[in-house]
């Protein structure tokens, strides 16, 4: 009996060691199971025109020497994407751009110089700032900045700078009815100035070093945006990373 017994439990164990071999070799070697499906392959966020975007994954290579790569929900508009800056933005009921209000902007900027005066301001200042230290004072103290408190946090991993900024310009007395807080390079290597919200916006604003270059994140939402557009906002900076 105990032979008979030492005999089948011999044979139990290798039929279990067969079938631990097999659930490996079907997962390393003939192929990934429903636990391993790749990523999706990003979509580059270029558009020669603004385009309502489908949700997913996408990829931003013109900003910097890496691809910044971005999840998008549904209804988001792709309005840039050249050197320097890449720009999304939400419209009332995802309807064409220019033929509704936005309610959010997302920008993605490599940035160059600060304006001291977005009201008045024609050029960036001269002394422009050189690190992420230098970029926060400069925009947190523009004239007519409401800044909030500077905190740390990560994009992607990478250290960064966050802080919120709410202007109490009146843009019927500006040079036009938007106006120019920073400017990136263009492909001439031109300075461009970037064009804001009319008055009383609210900004949430990441910066930080990407291998040299200054990047700056601004969630920028009107006093009508919706409360979901503004938590959409702040759920792609999240989703950032960098490659």
């Amino acid at each position: 009996m105990n032979t008979q017994l030492k005999a089948l439990s011999a044979g139990i164990a290798v039929v279990a060691a067969l079938a631990v071999g097999i659930a490996i070799l079907s997962r390393s070697e003939l192929g990934p199971g429903a636990d391993d499906t790749p990523d999706p392959t990003p979509t580059s966020l270029y558009r020669s025109a603004p385009d309502l975007l489908p949700s997913g994954a996408y990829v931003i290579d013109k900003v910097s020497e890496r691809q910044i790569l971005l999840e998008l929900p549904a209804n988001w508009t792709g309005l840039e994407h050249s050197r320097g800056q890449a720009v999304i933005i939400k419209t009332v009921d995802a309807q064409p751009f220019e033929t509704v209000d936005n309610t959010a902007l997302l920008g993605i900027y490599a940035v160059d110089s600060v304006f001291e005066d977005p009201c008045h301001d024609t050029r960036p200042a001269l002394d422009a700032p050189t690190s992420v230290d230098g970029f926060v004072a400069a925009l947190t103290h523009a004239f007519d900045a409401q800044p909030g408190p500077v905190g740390d946090t990560t994009v992607g991993g990478r250290s960064a700078k966050v802080f919120d900024l709410r202007n109490a310009v009146n843009v019927d007395h500006c040079r036009s009815h938007h106006f120019s807080q920073w400017s990136f390079r263009n492909e001439s290597g031109v300075g461009q100035g970037n064009g804001t919200s009319s008055g009383g916006s609210h900004q949430r604003i990441w910066l930080l070093d990407l291998d040299g270059t200054i990047i700056l994140v601004d969630a920028d939402s009107g006093e009508d945006a919706y409360p979901d557009d503004t938590e959409e906002l702040y759920r792609i900076v999240e989703s950032i990373r960098f490659e």
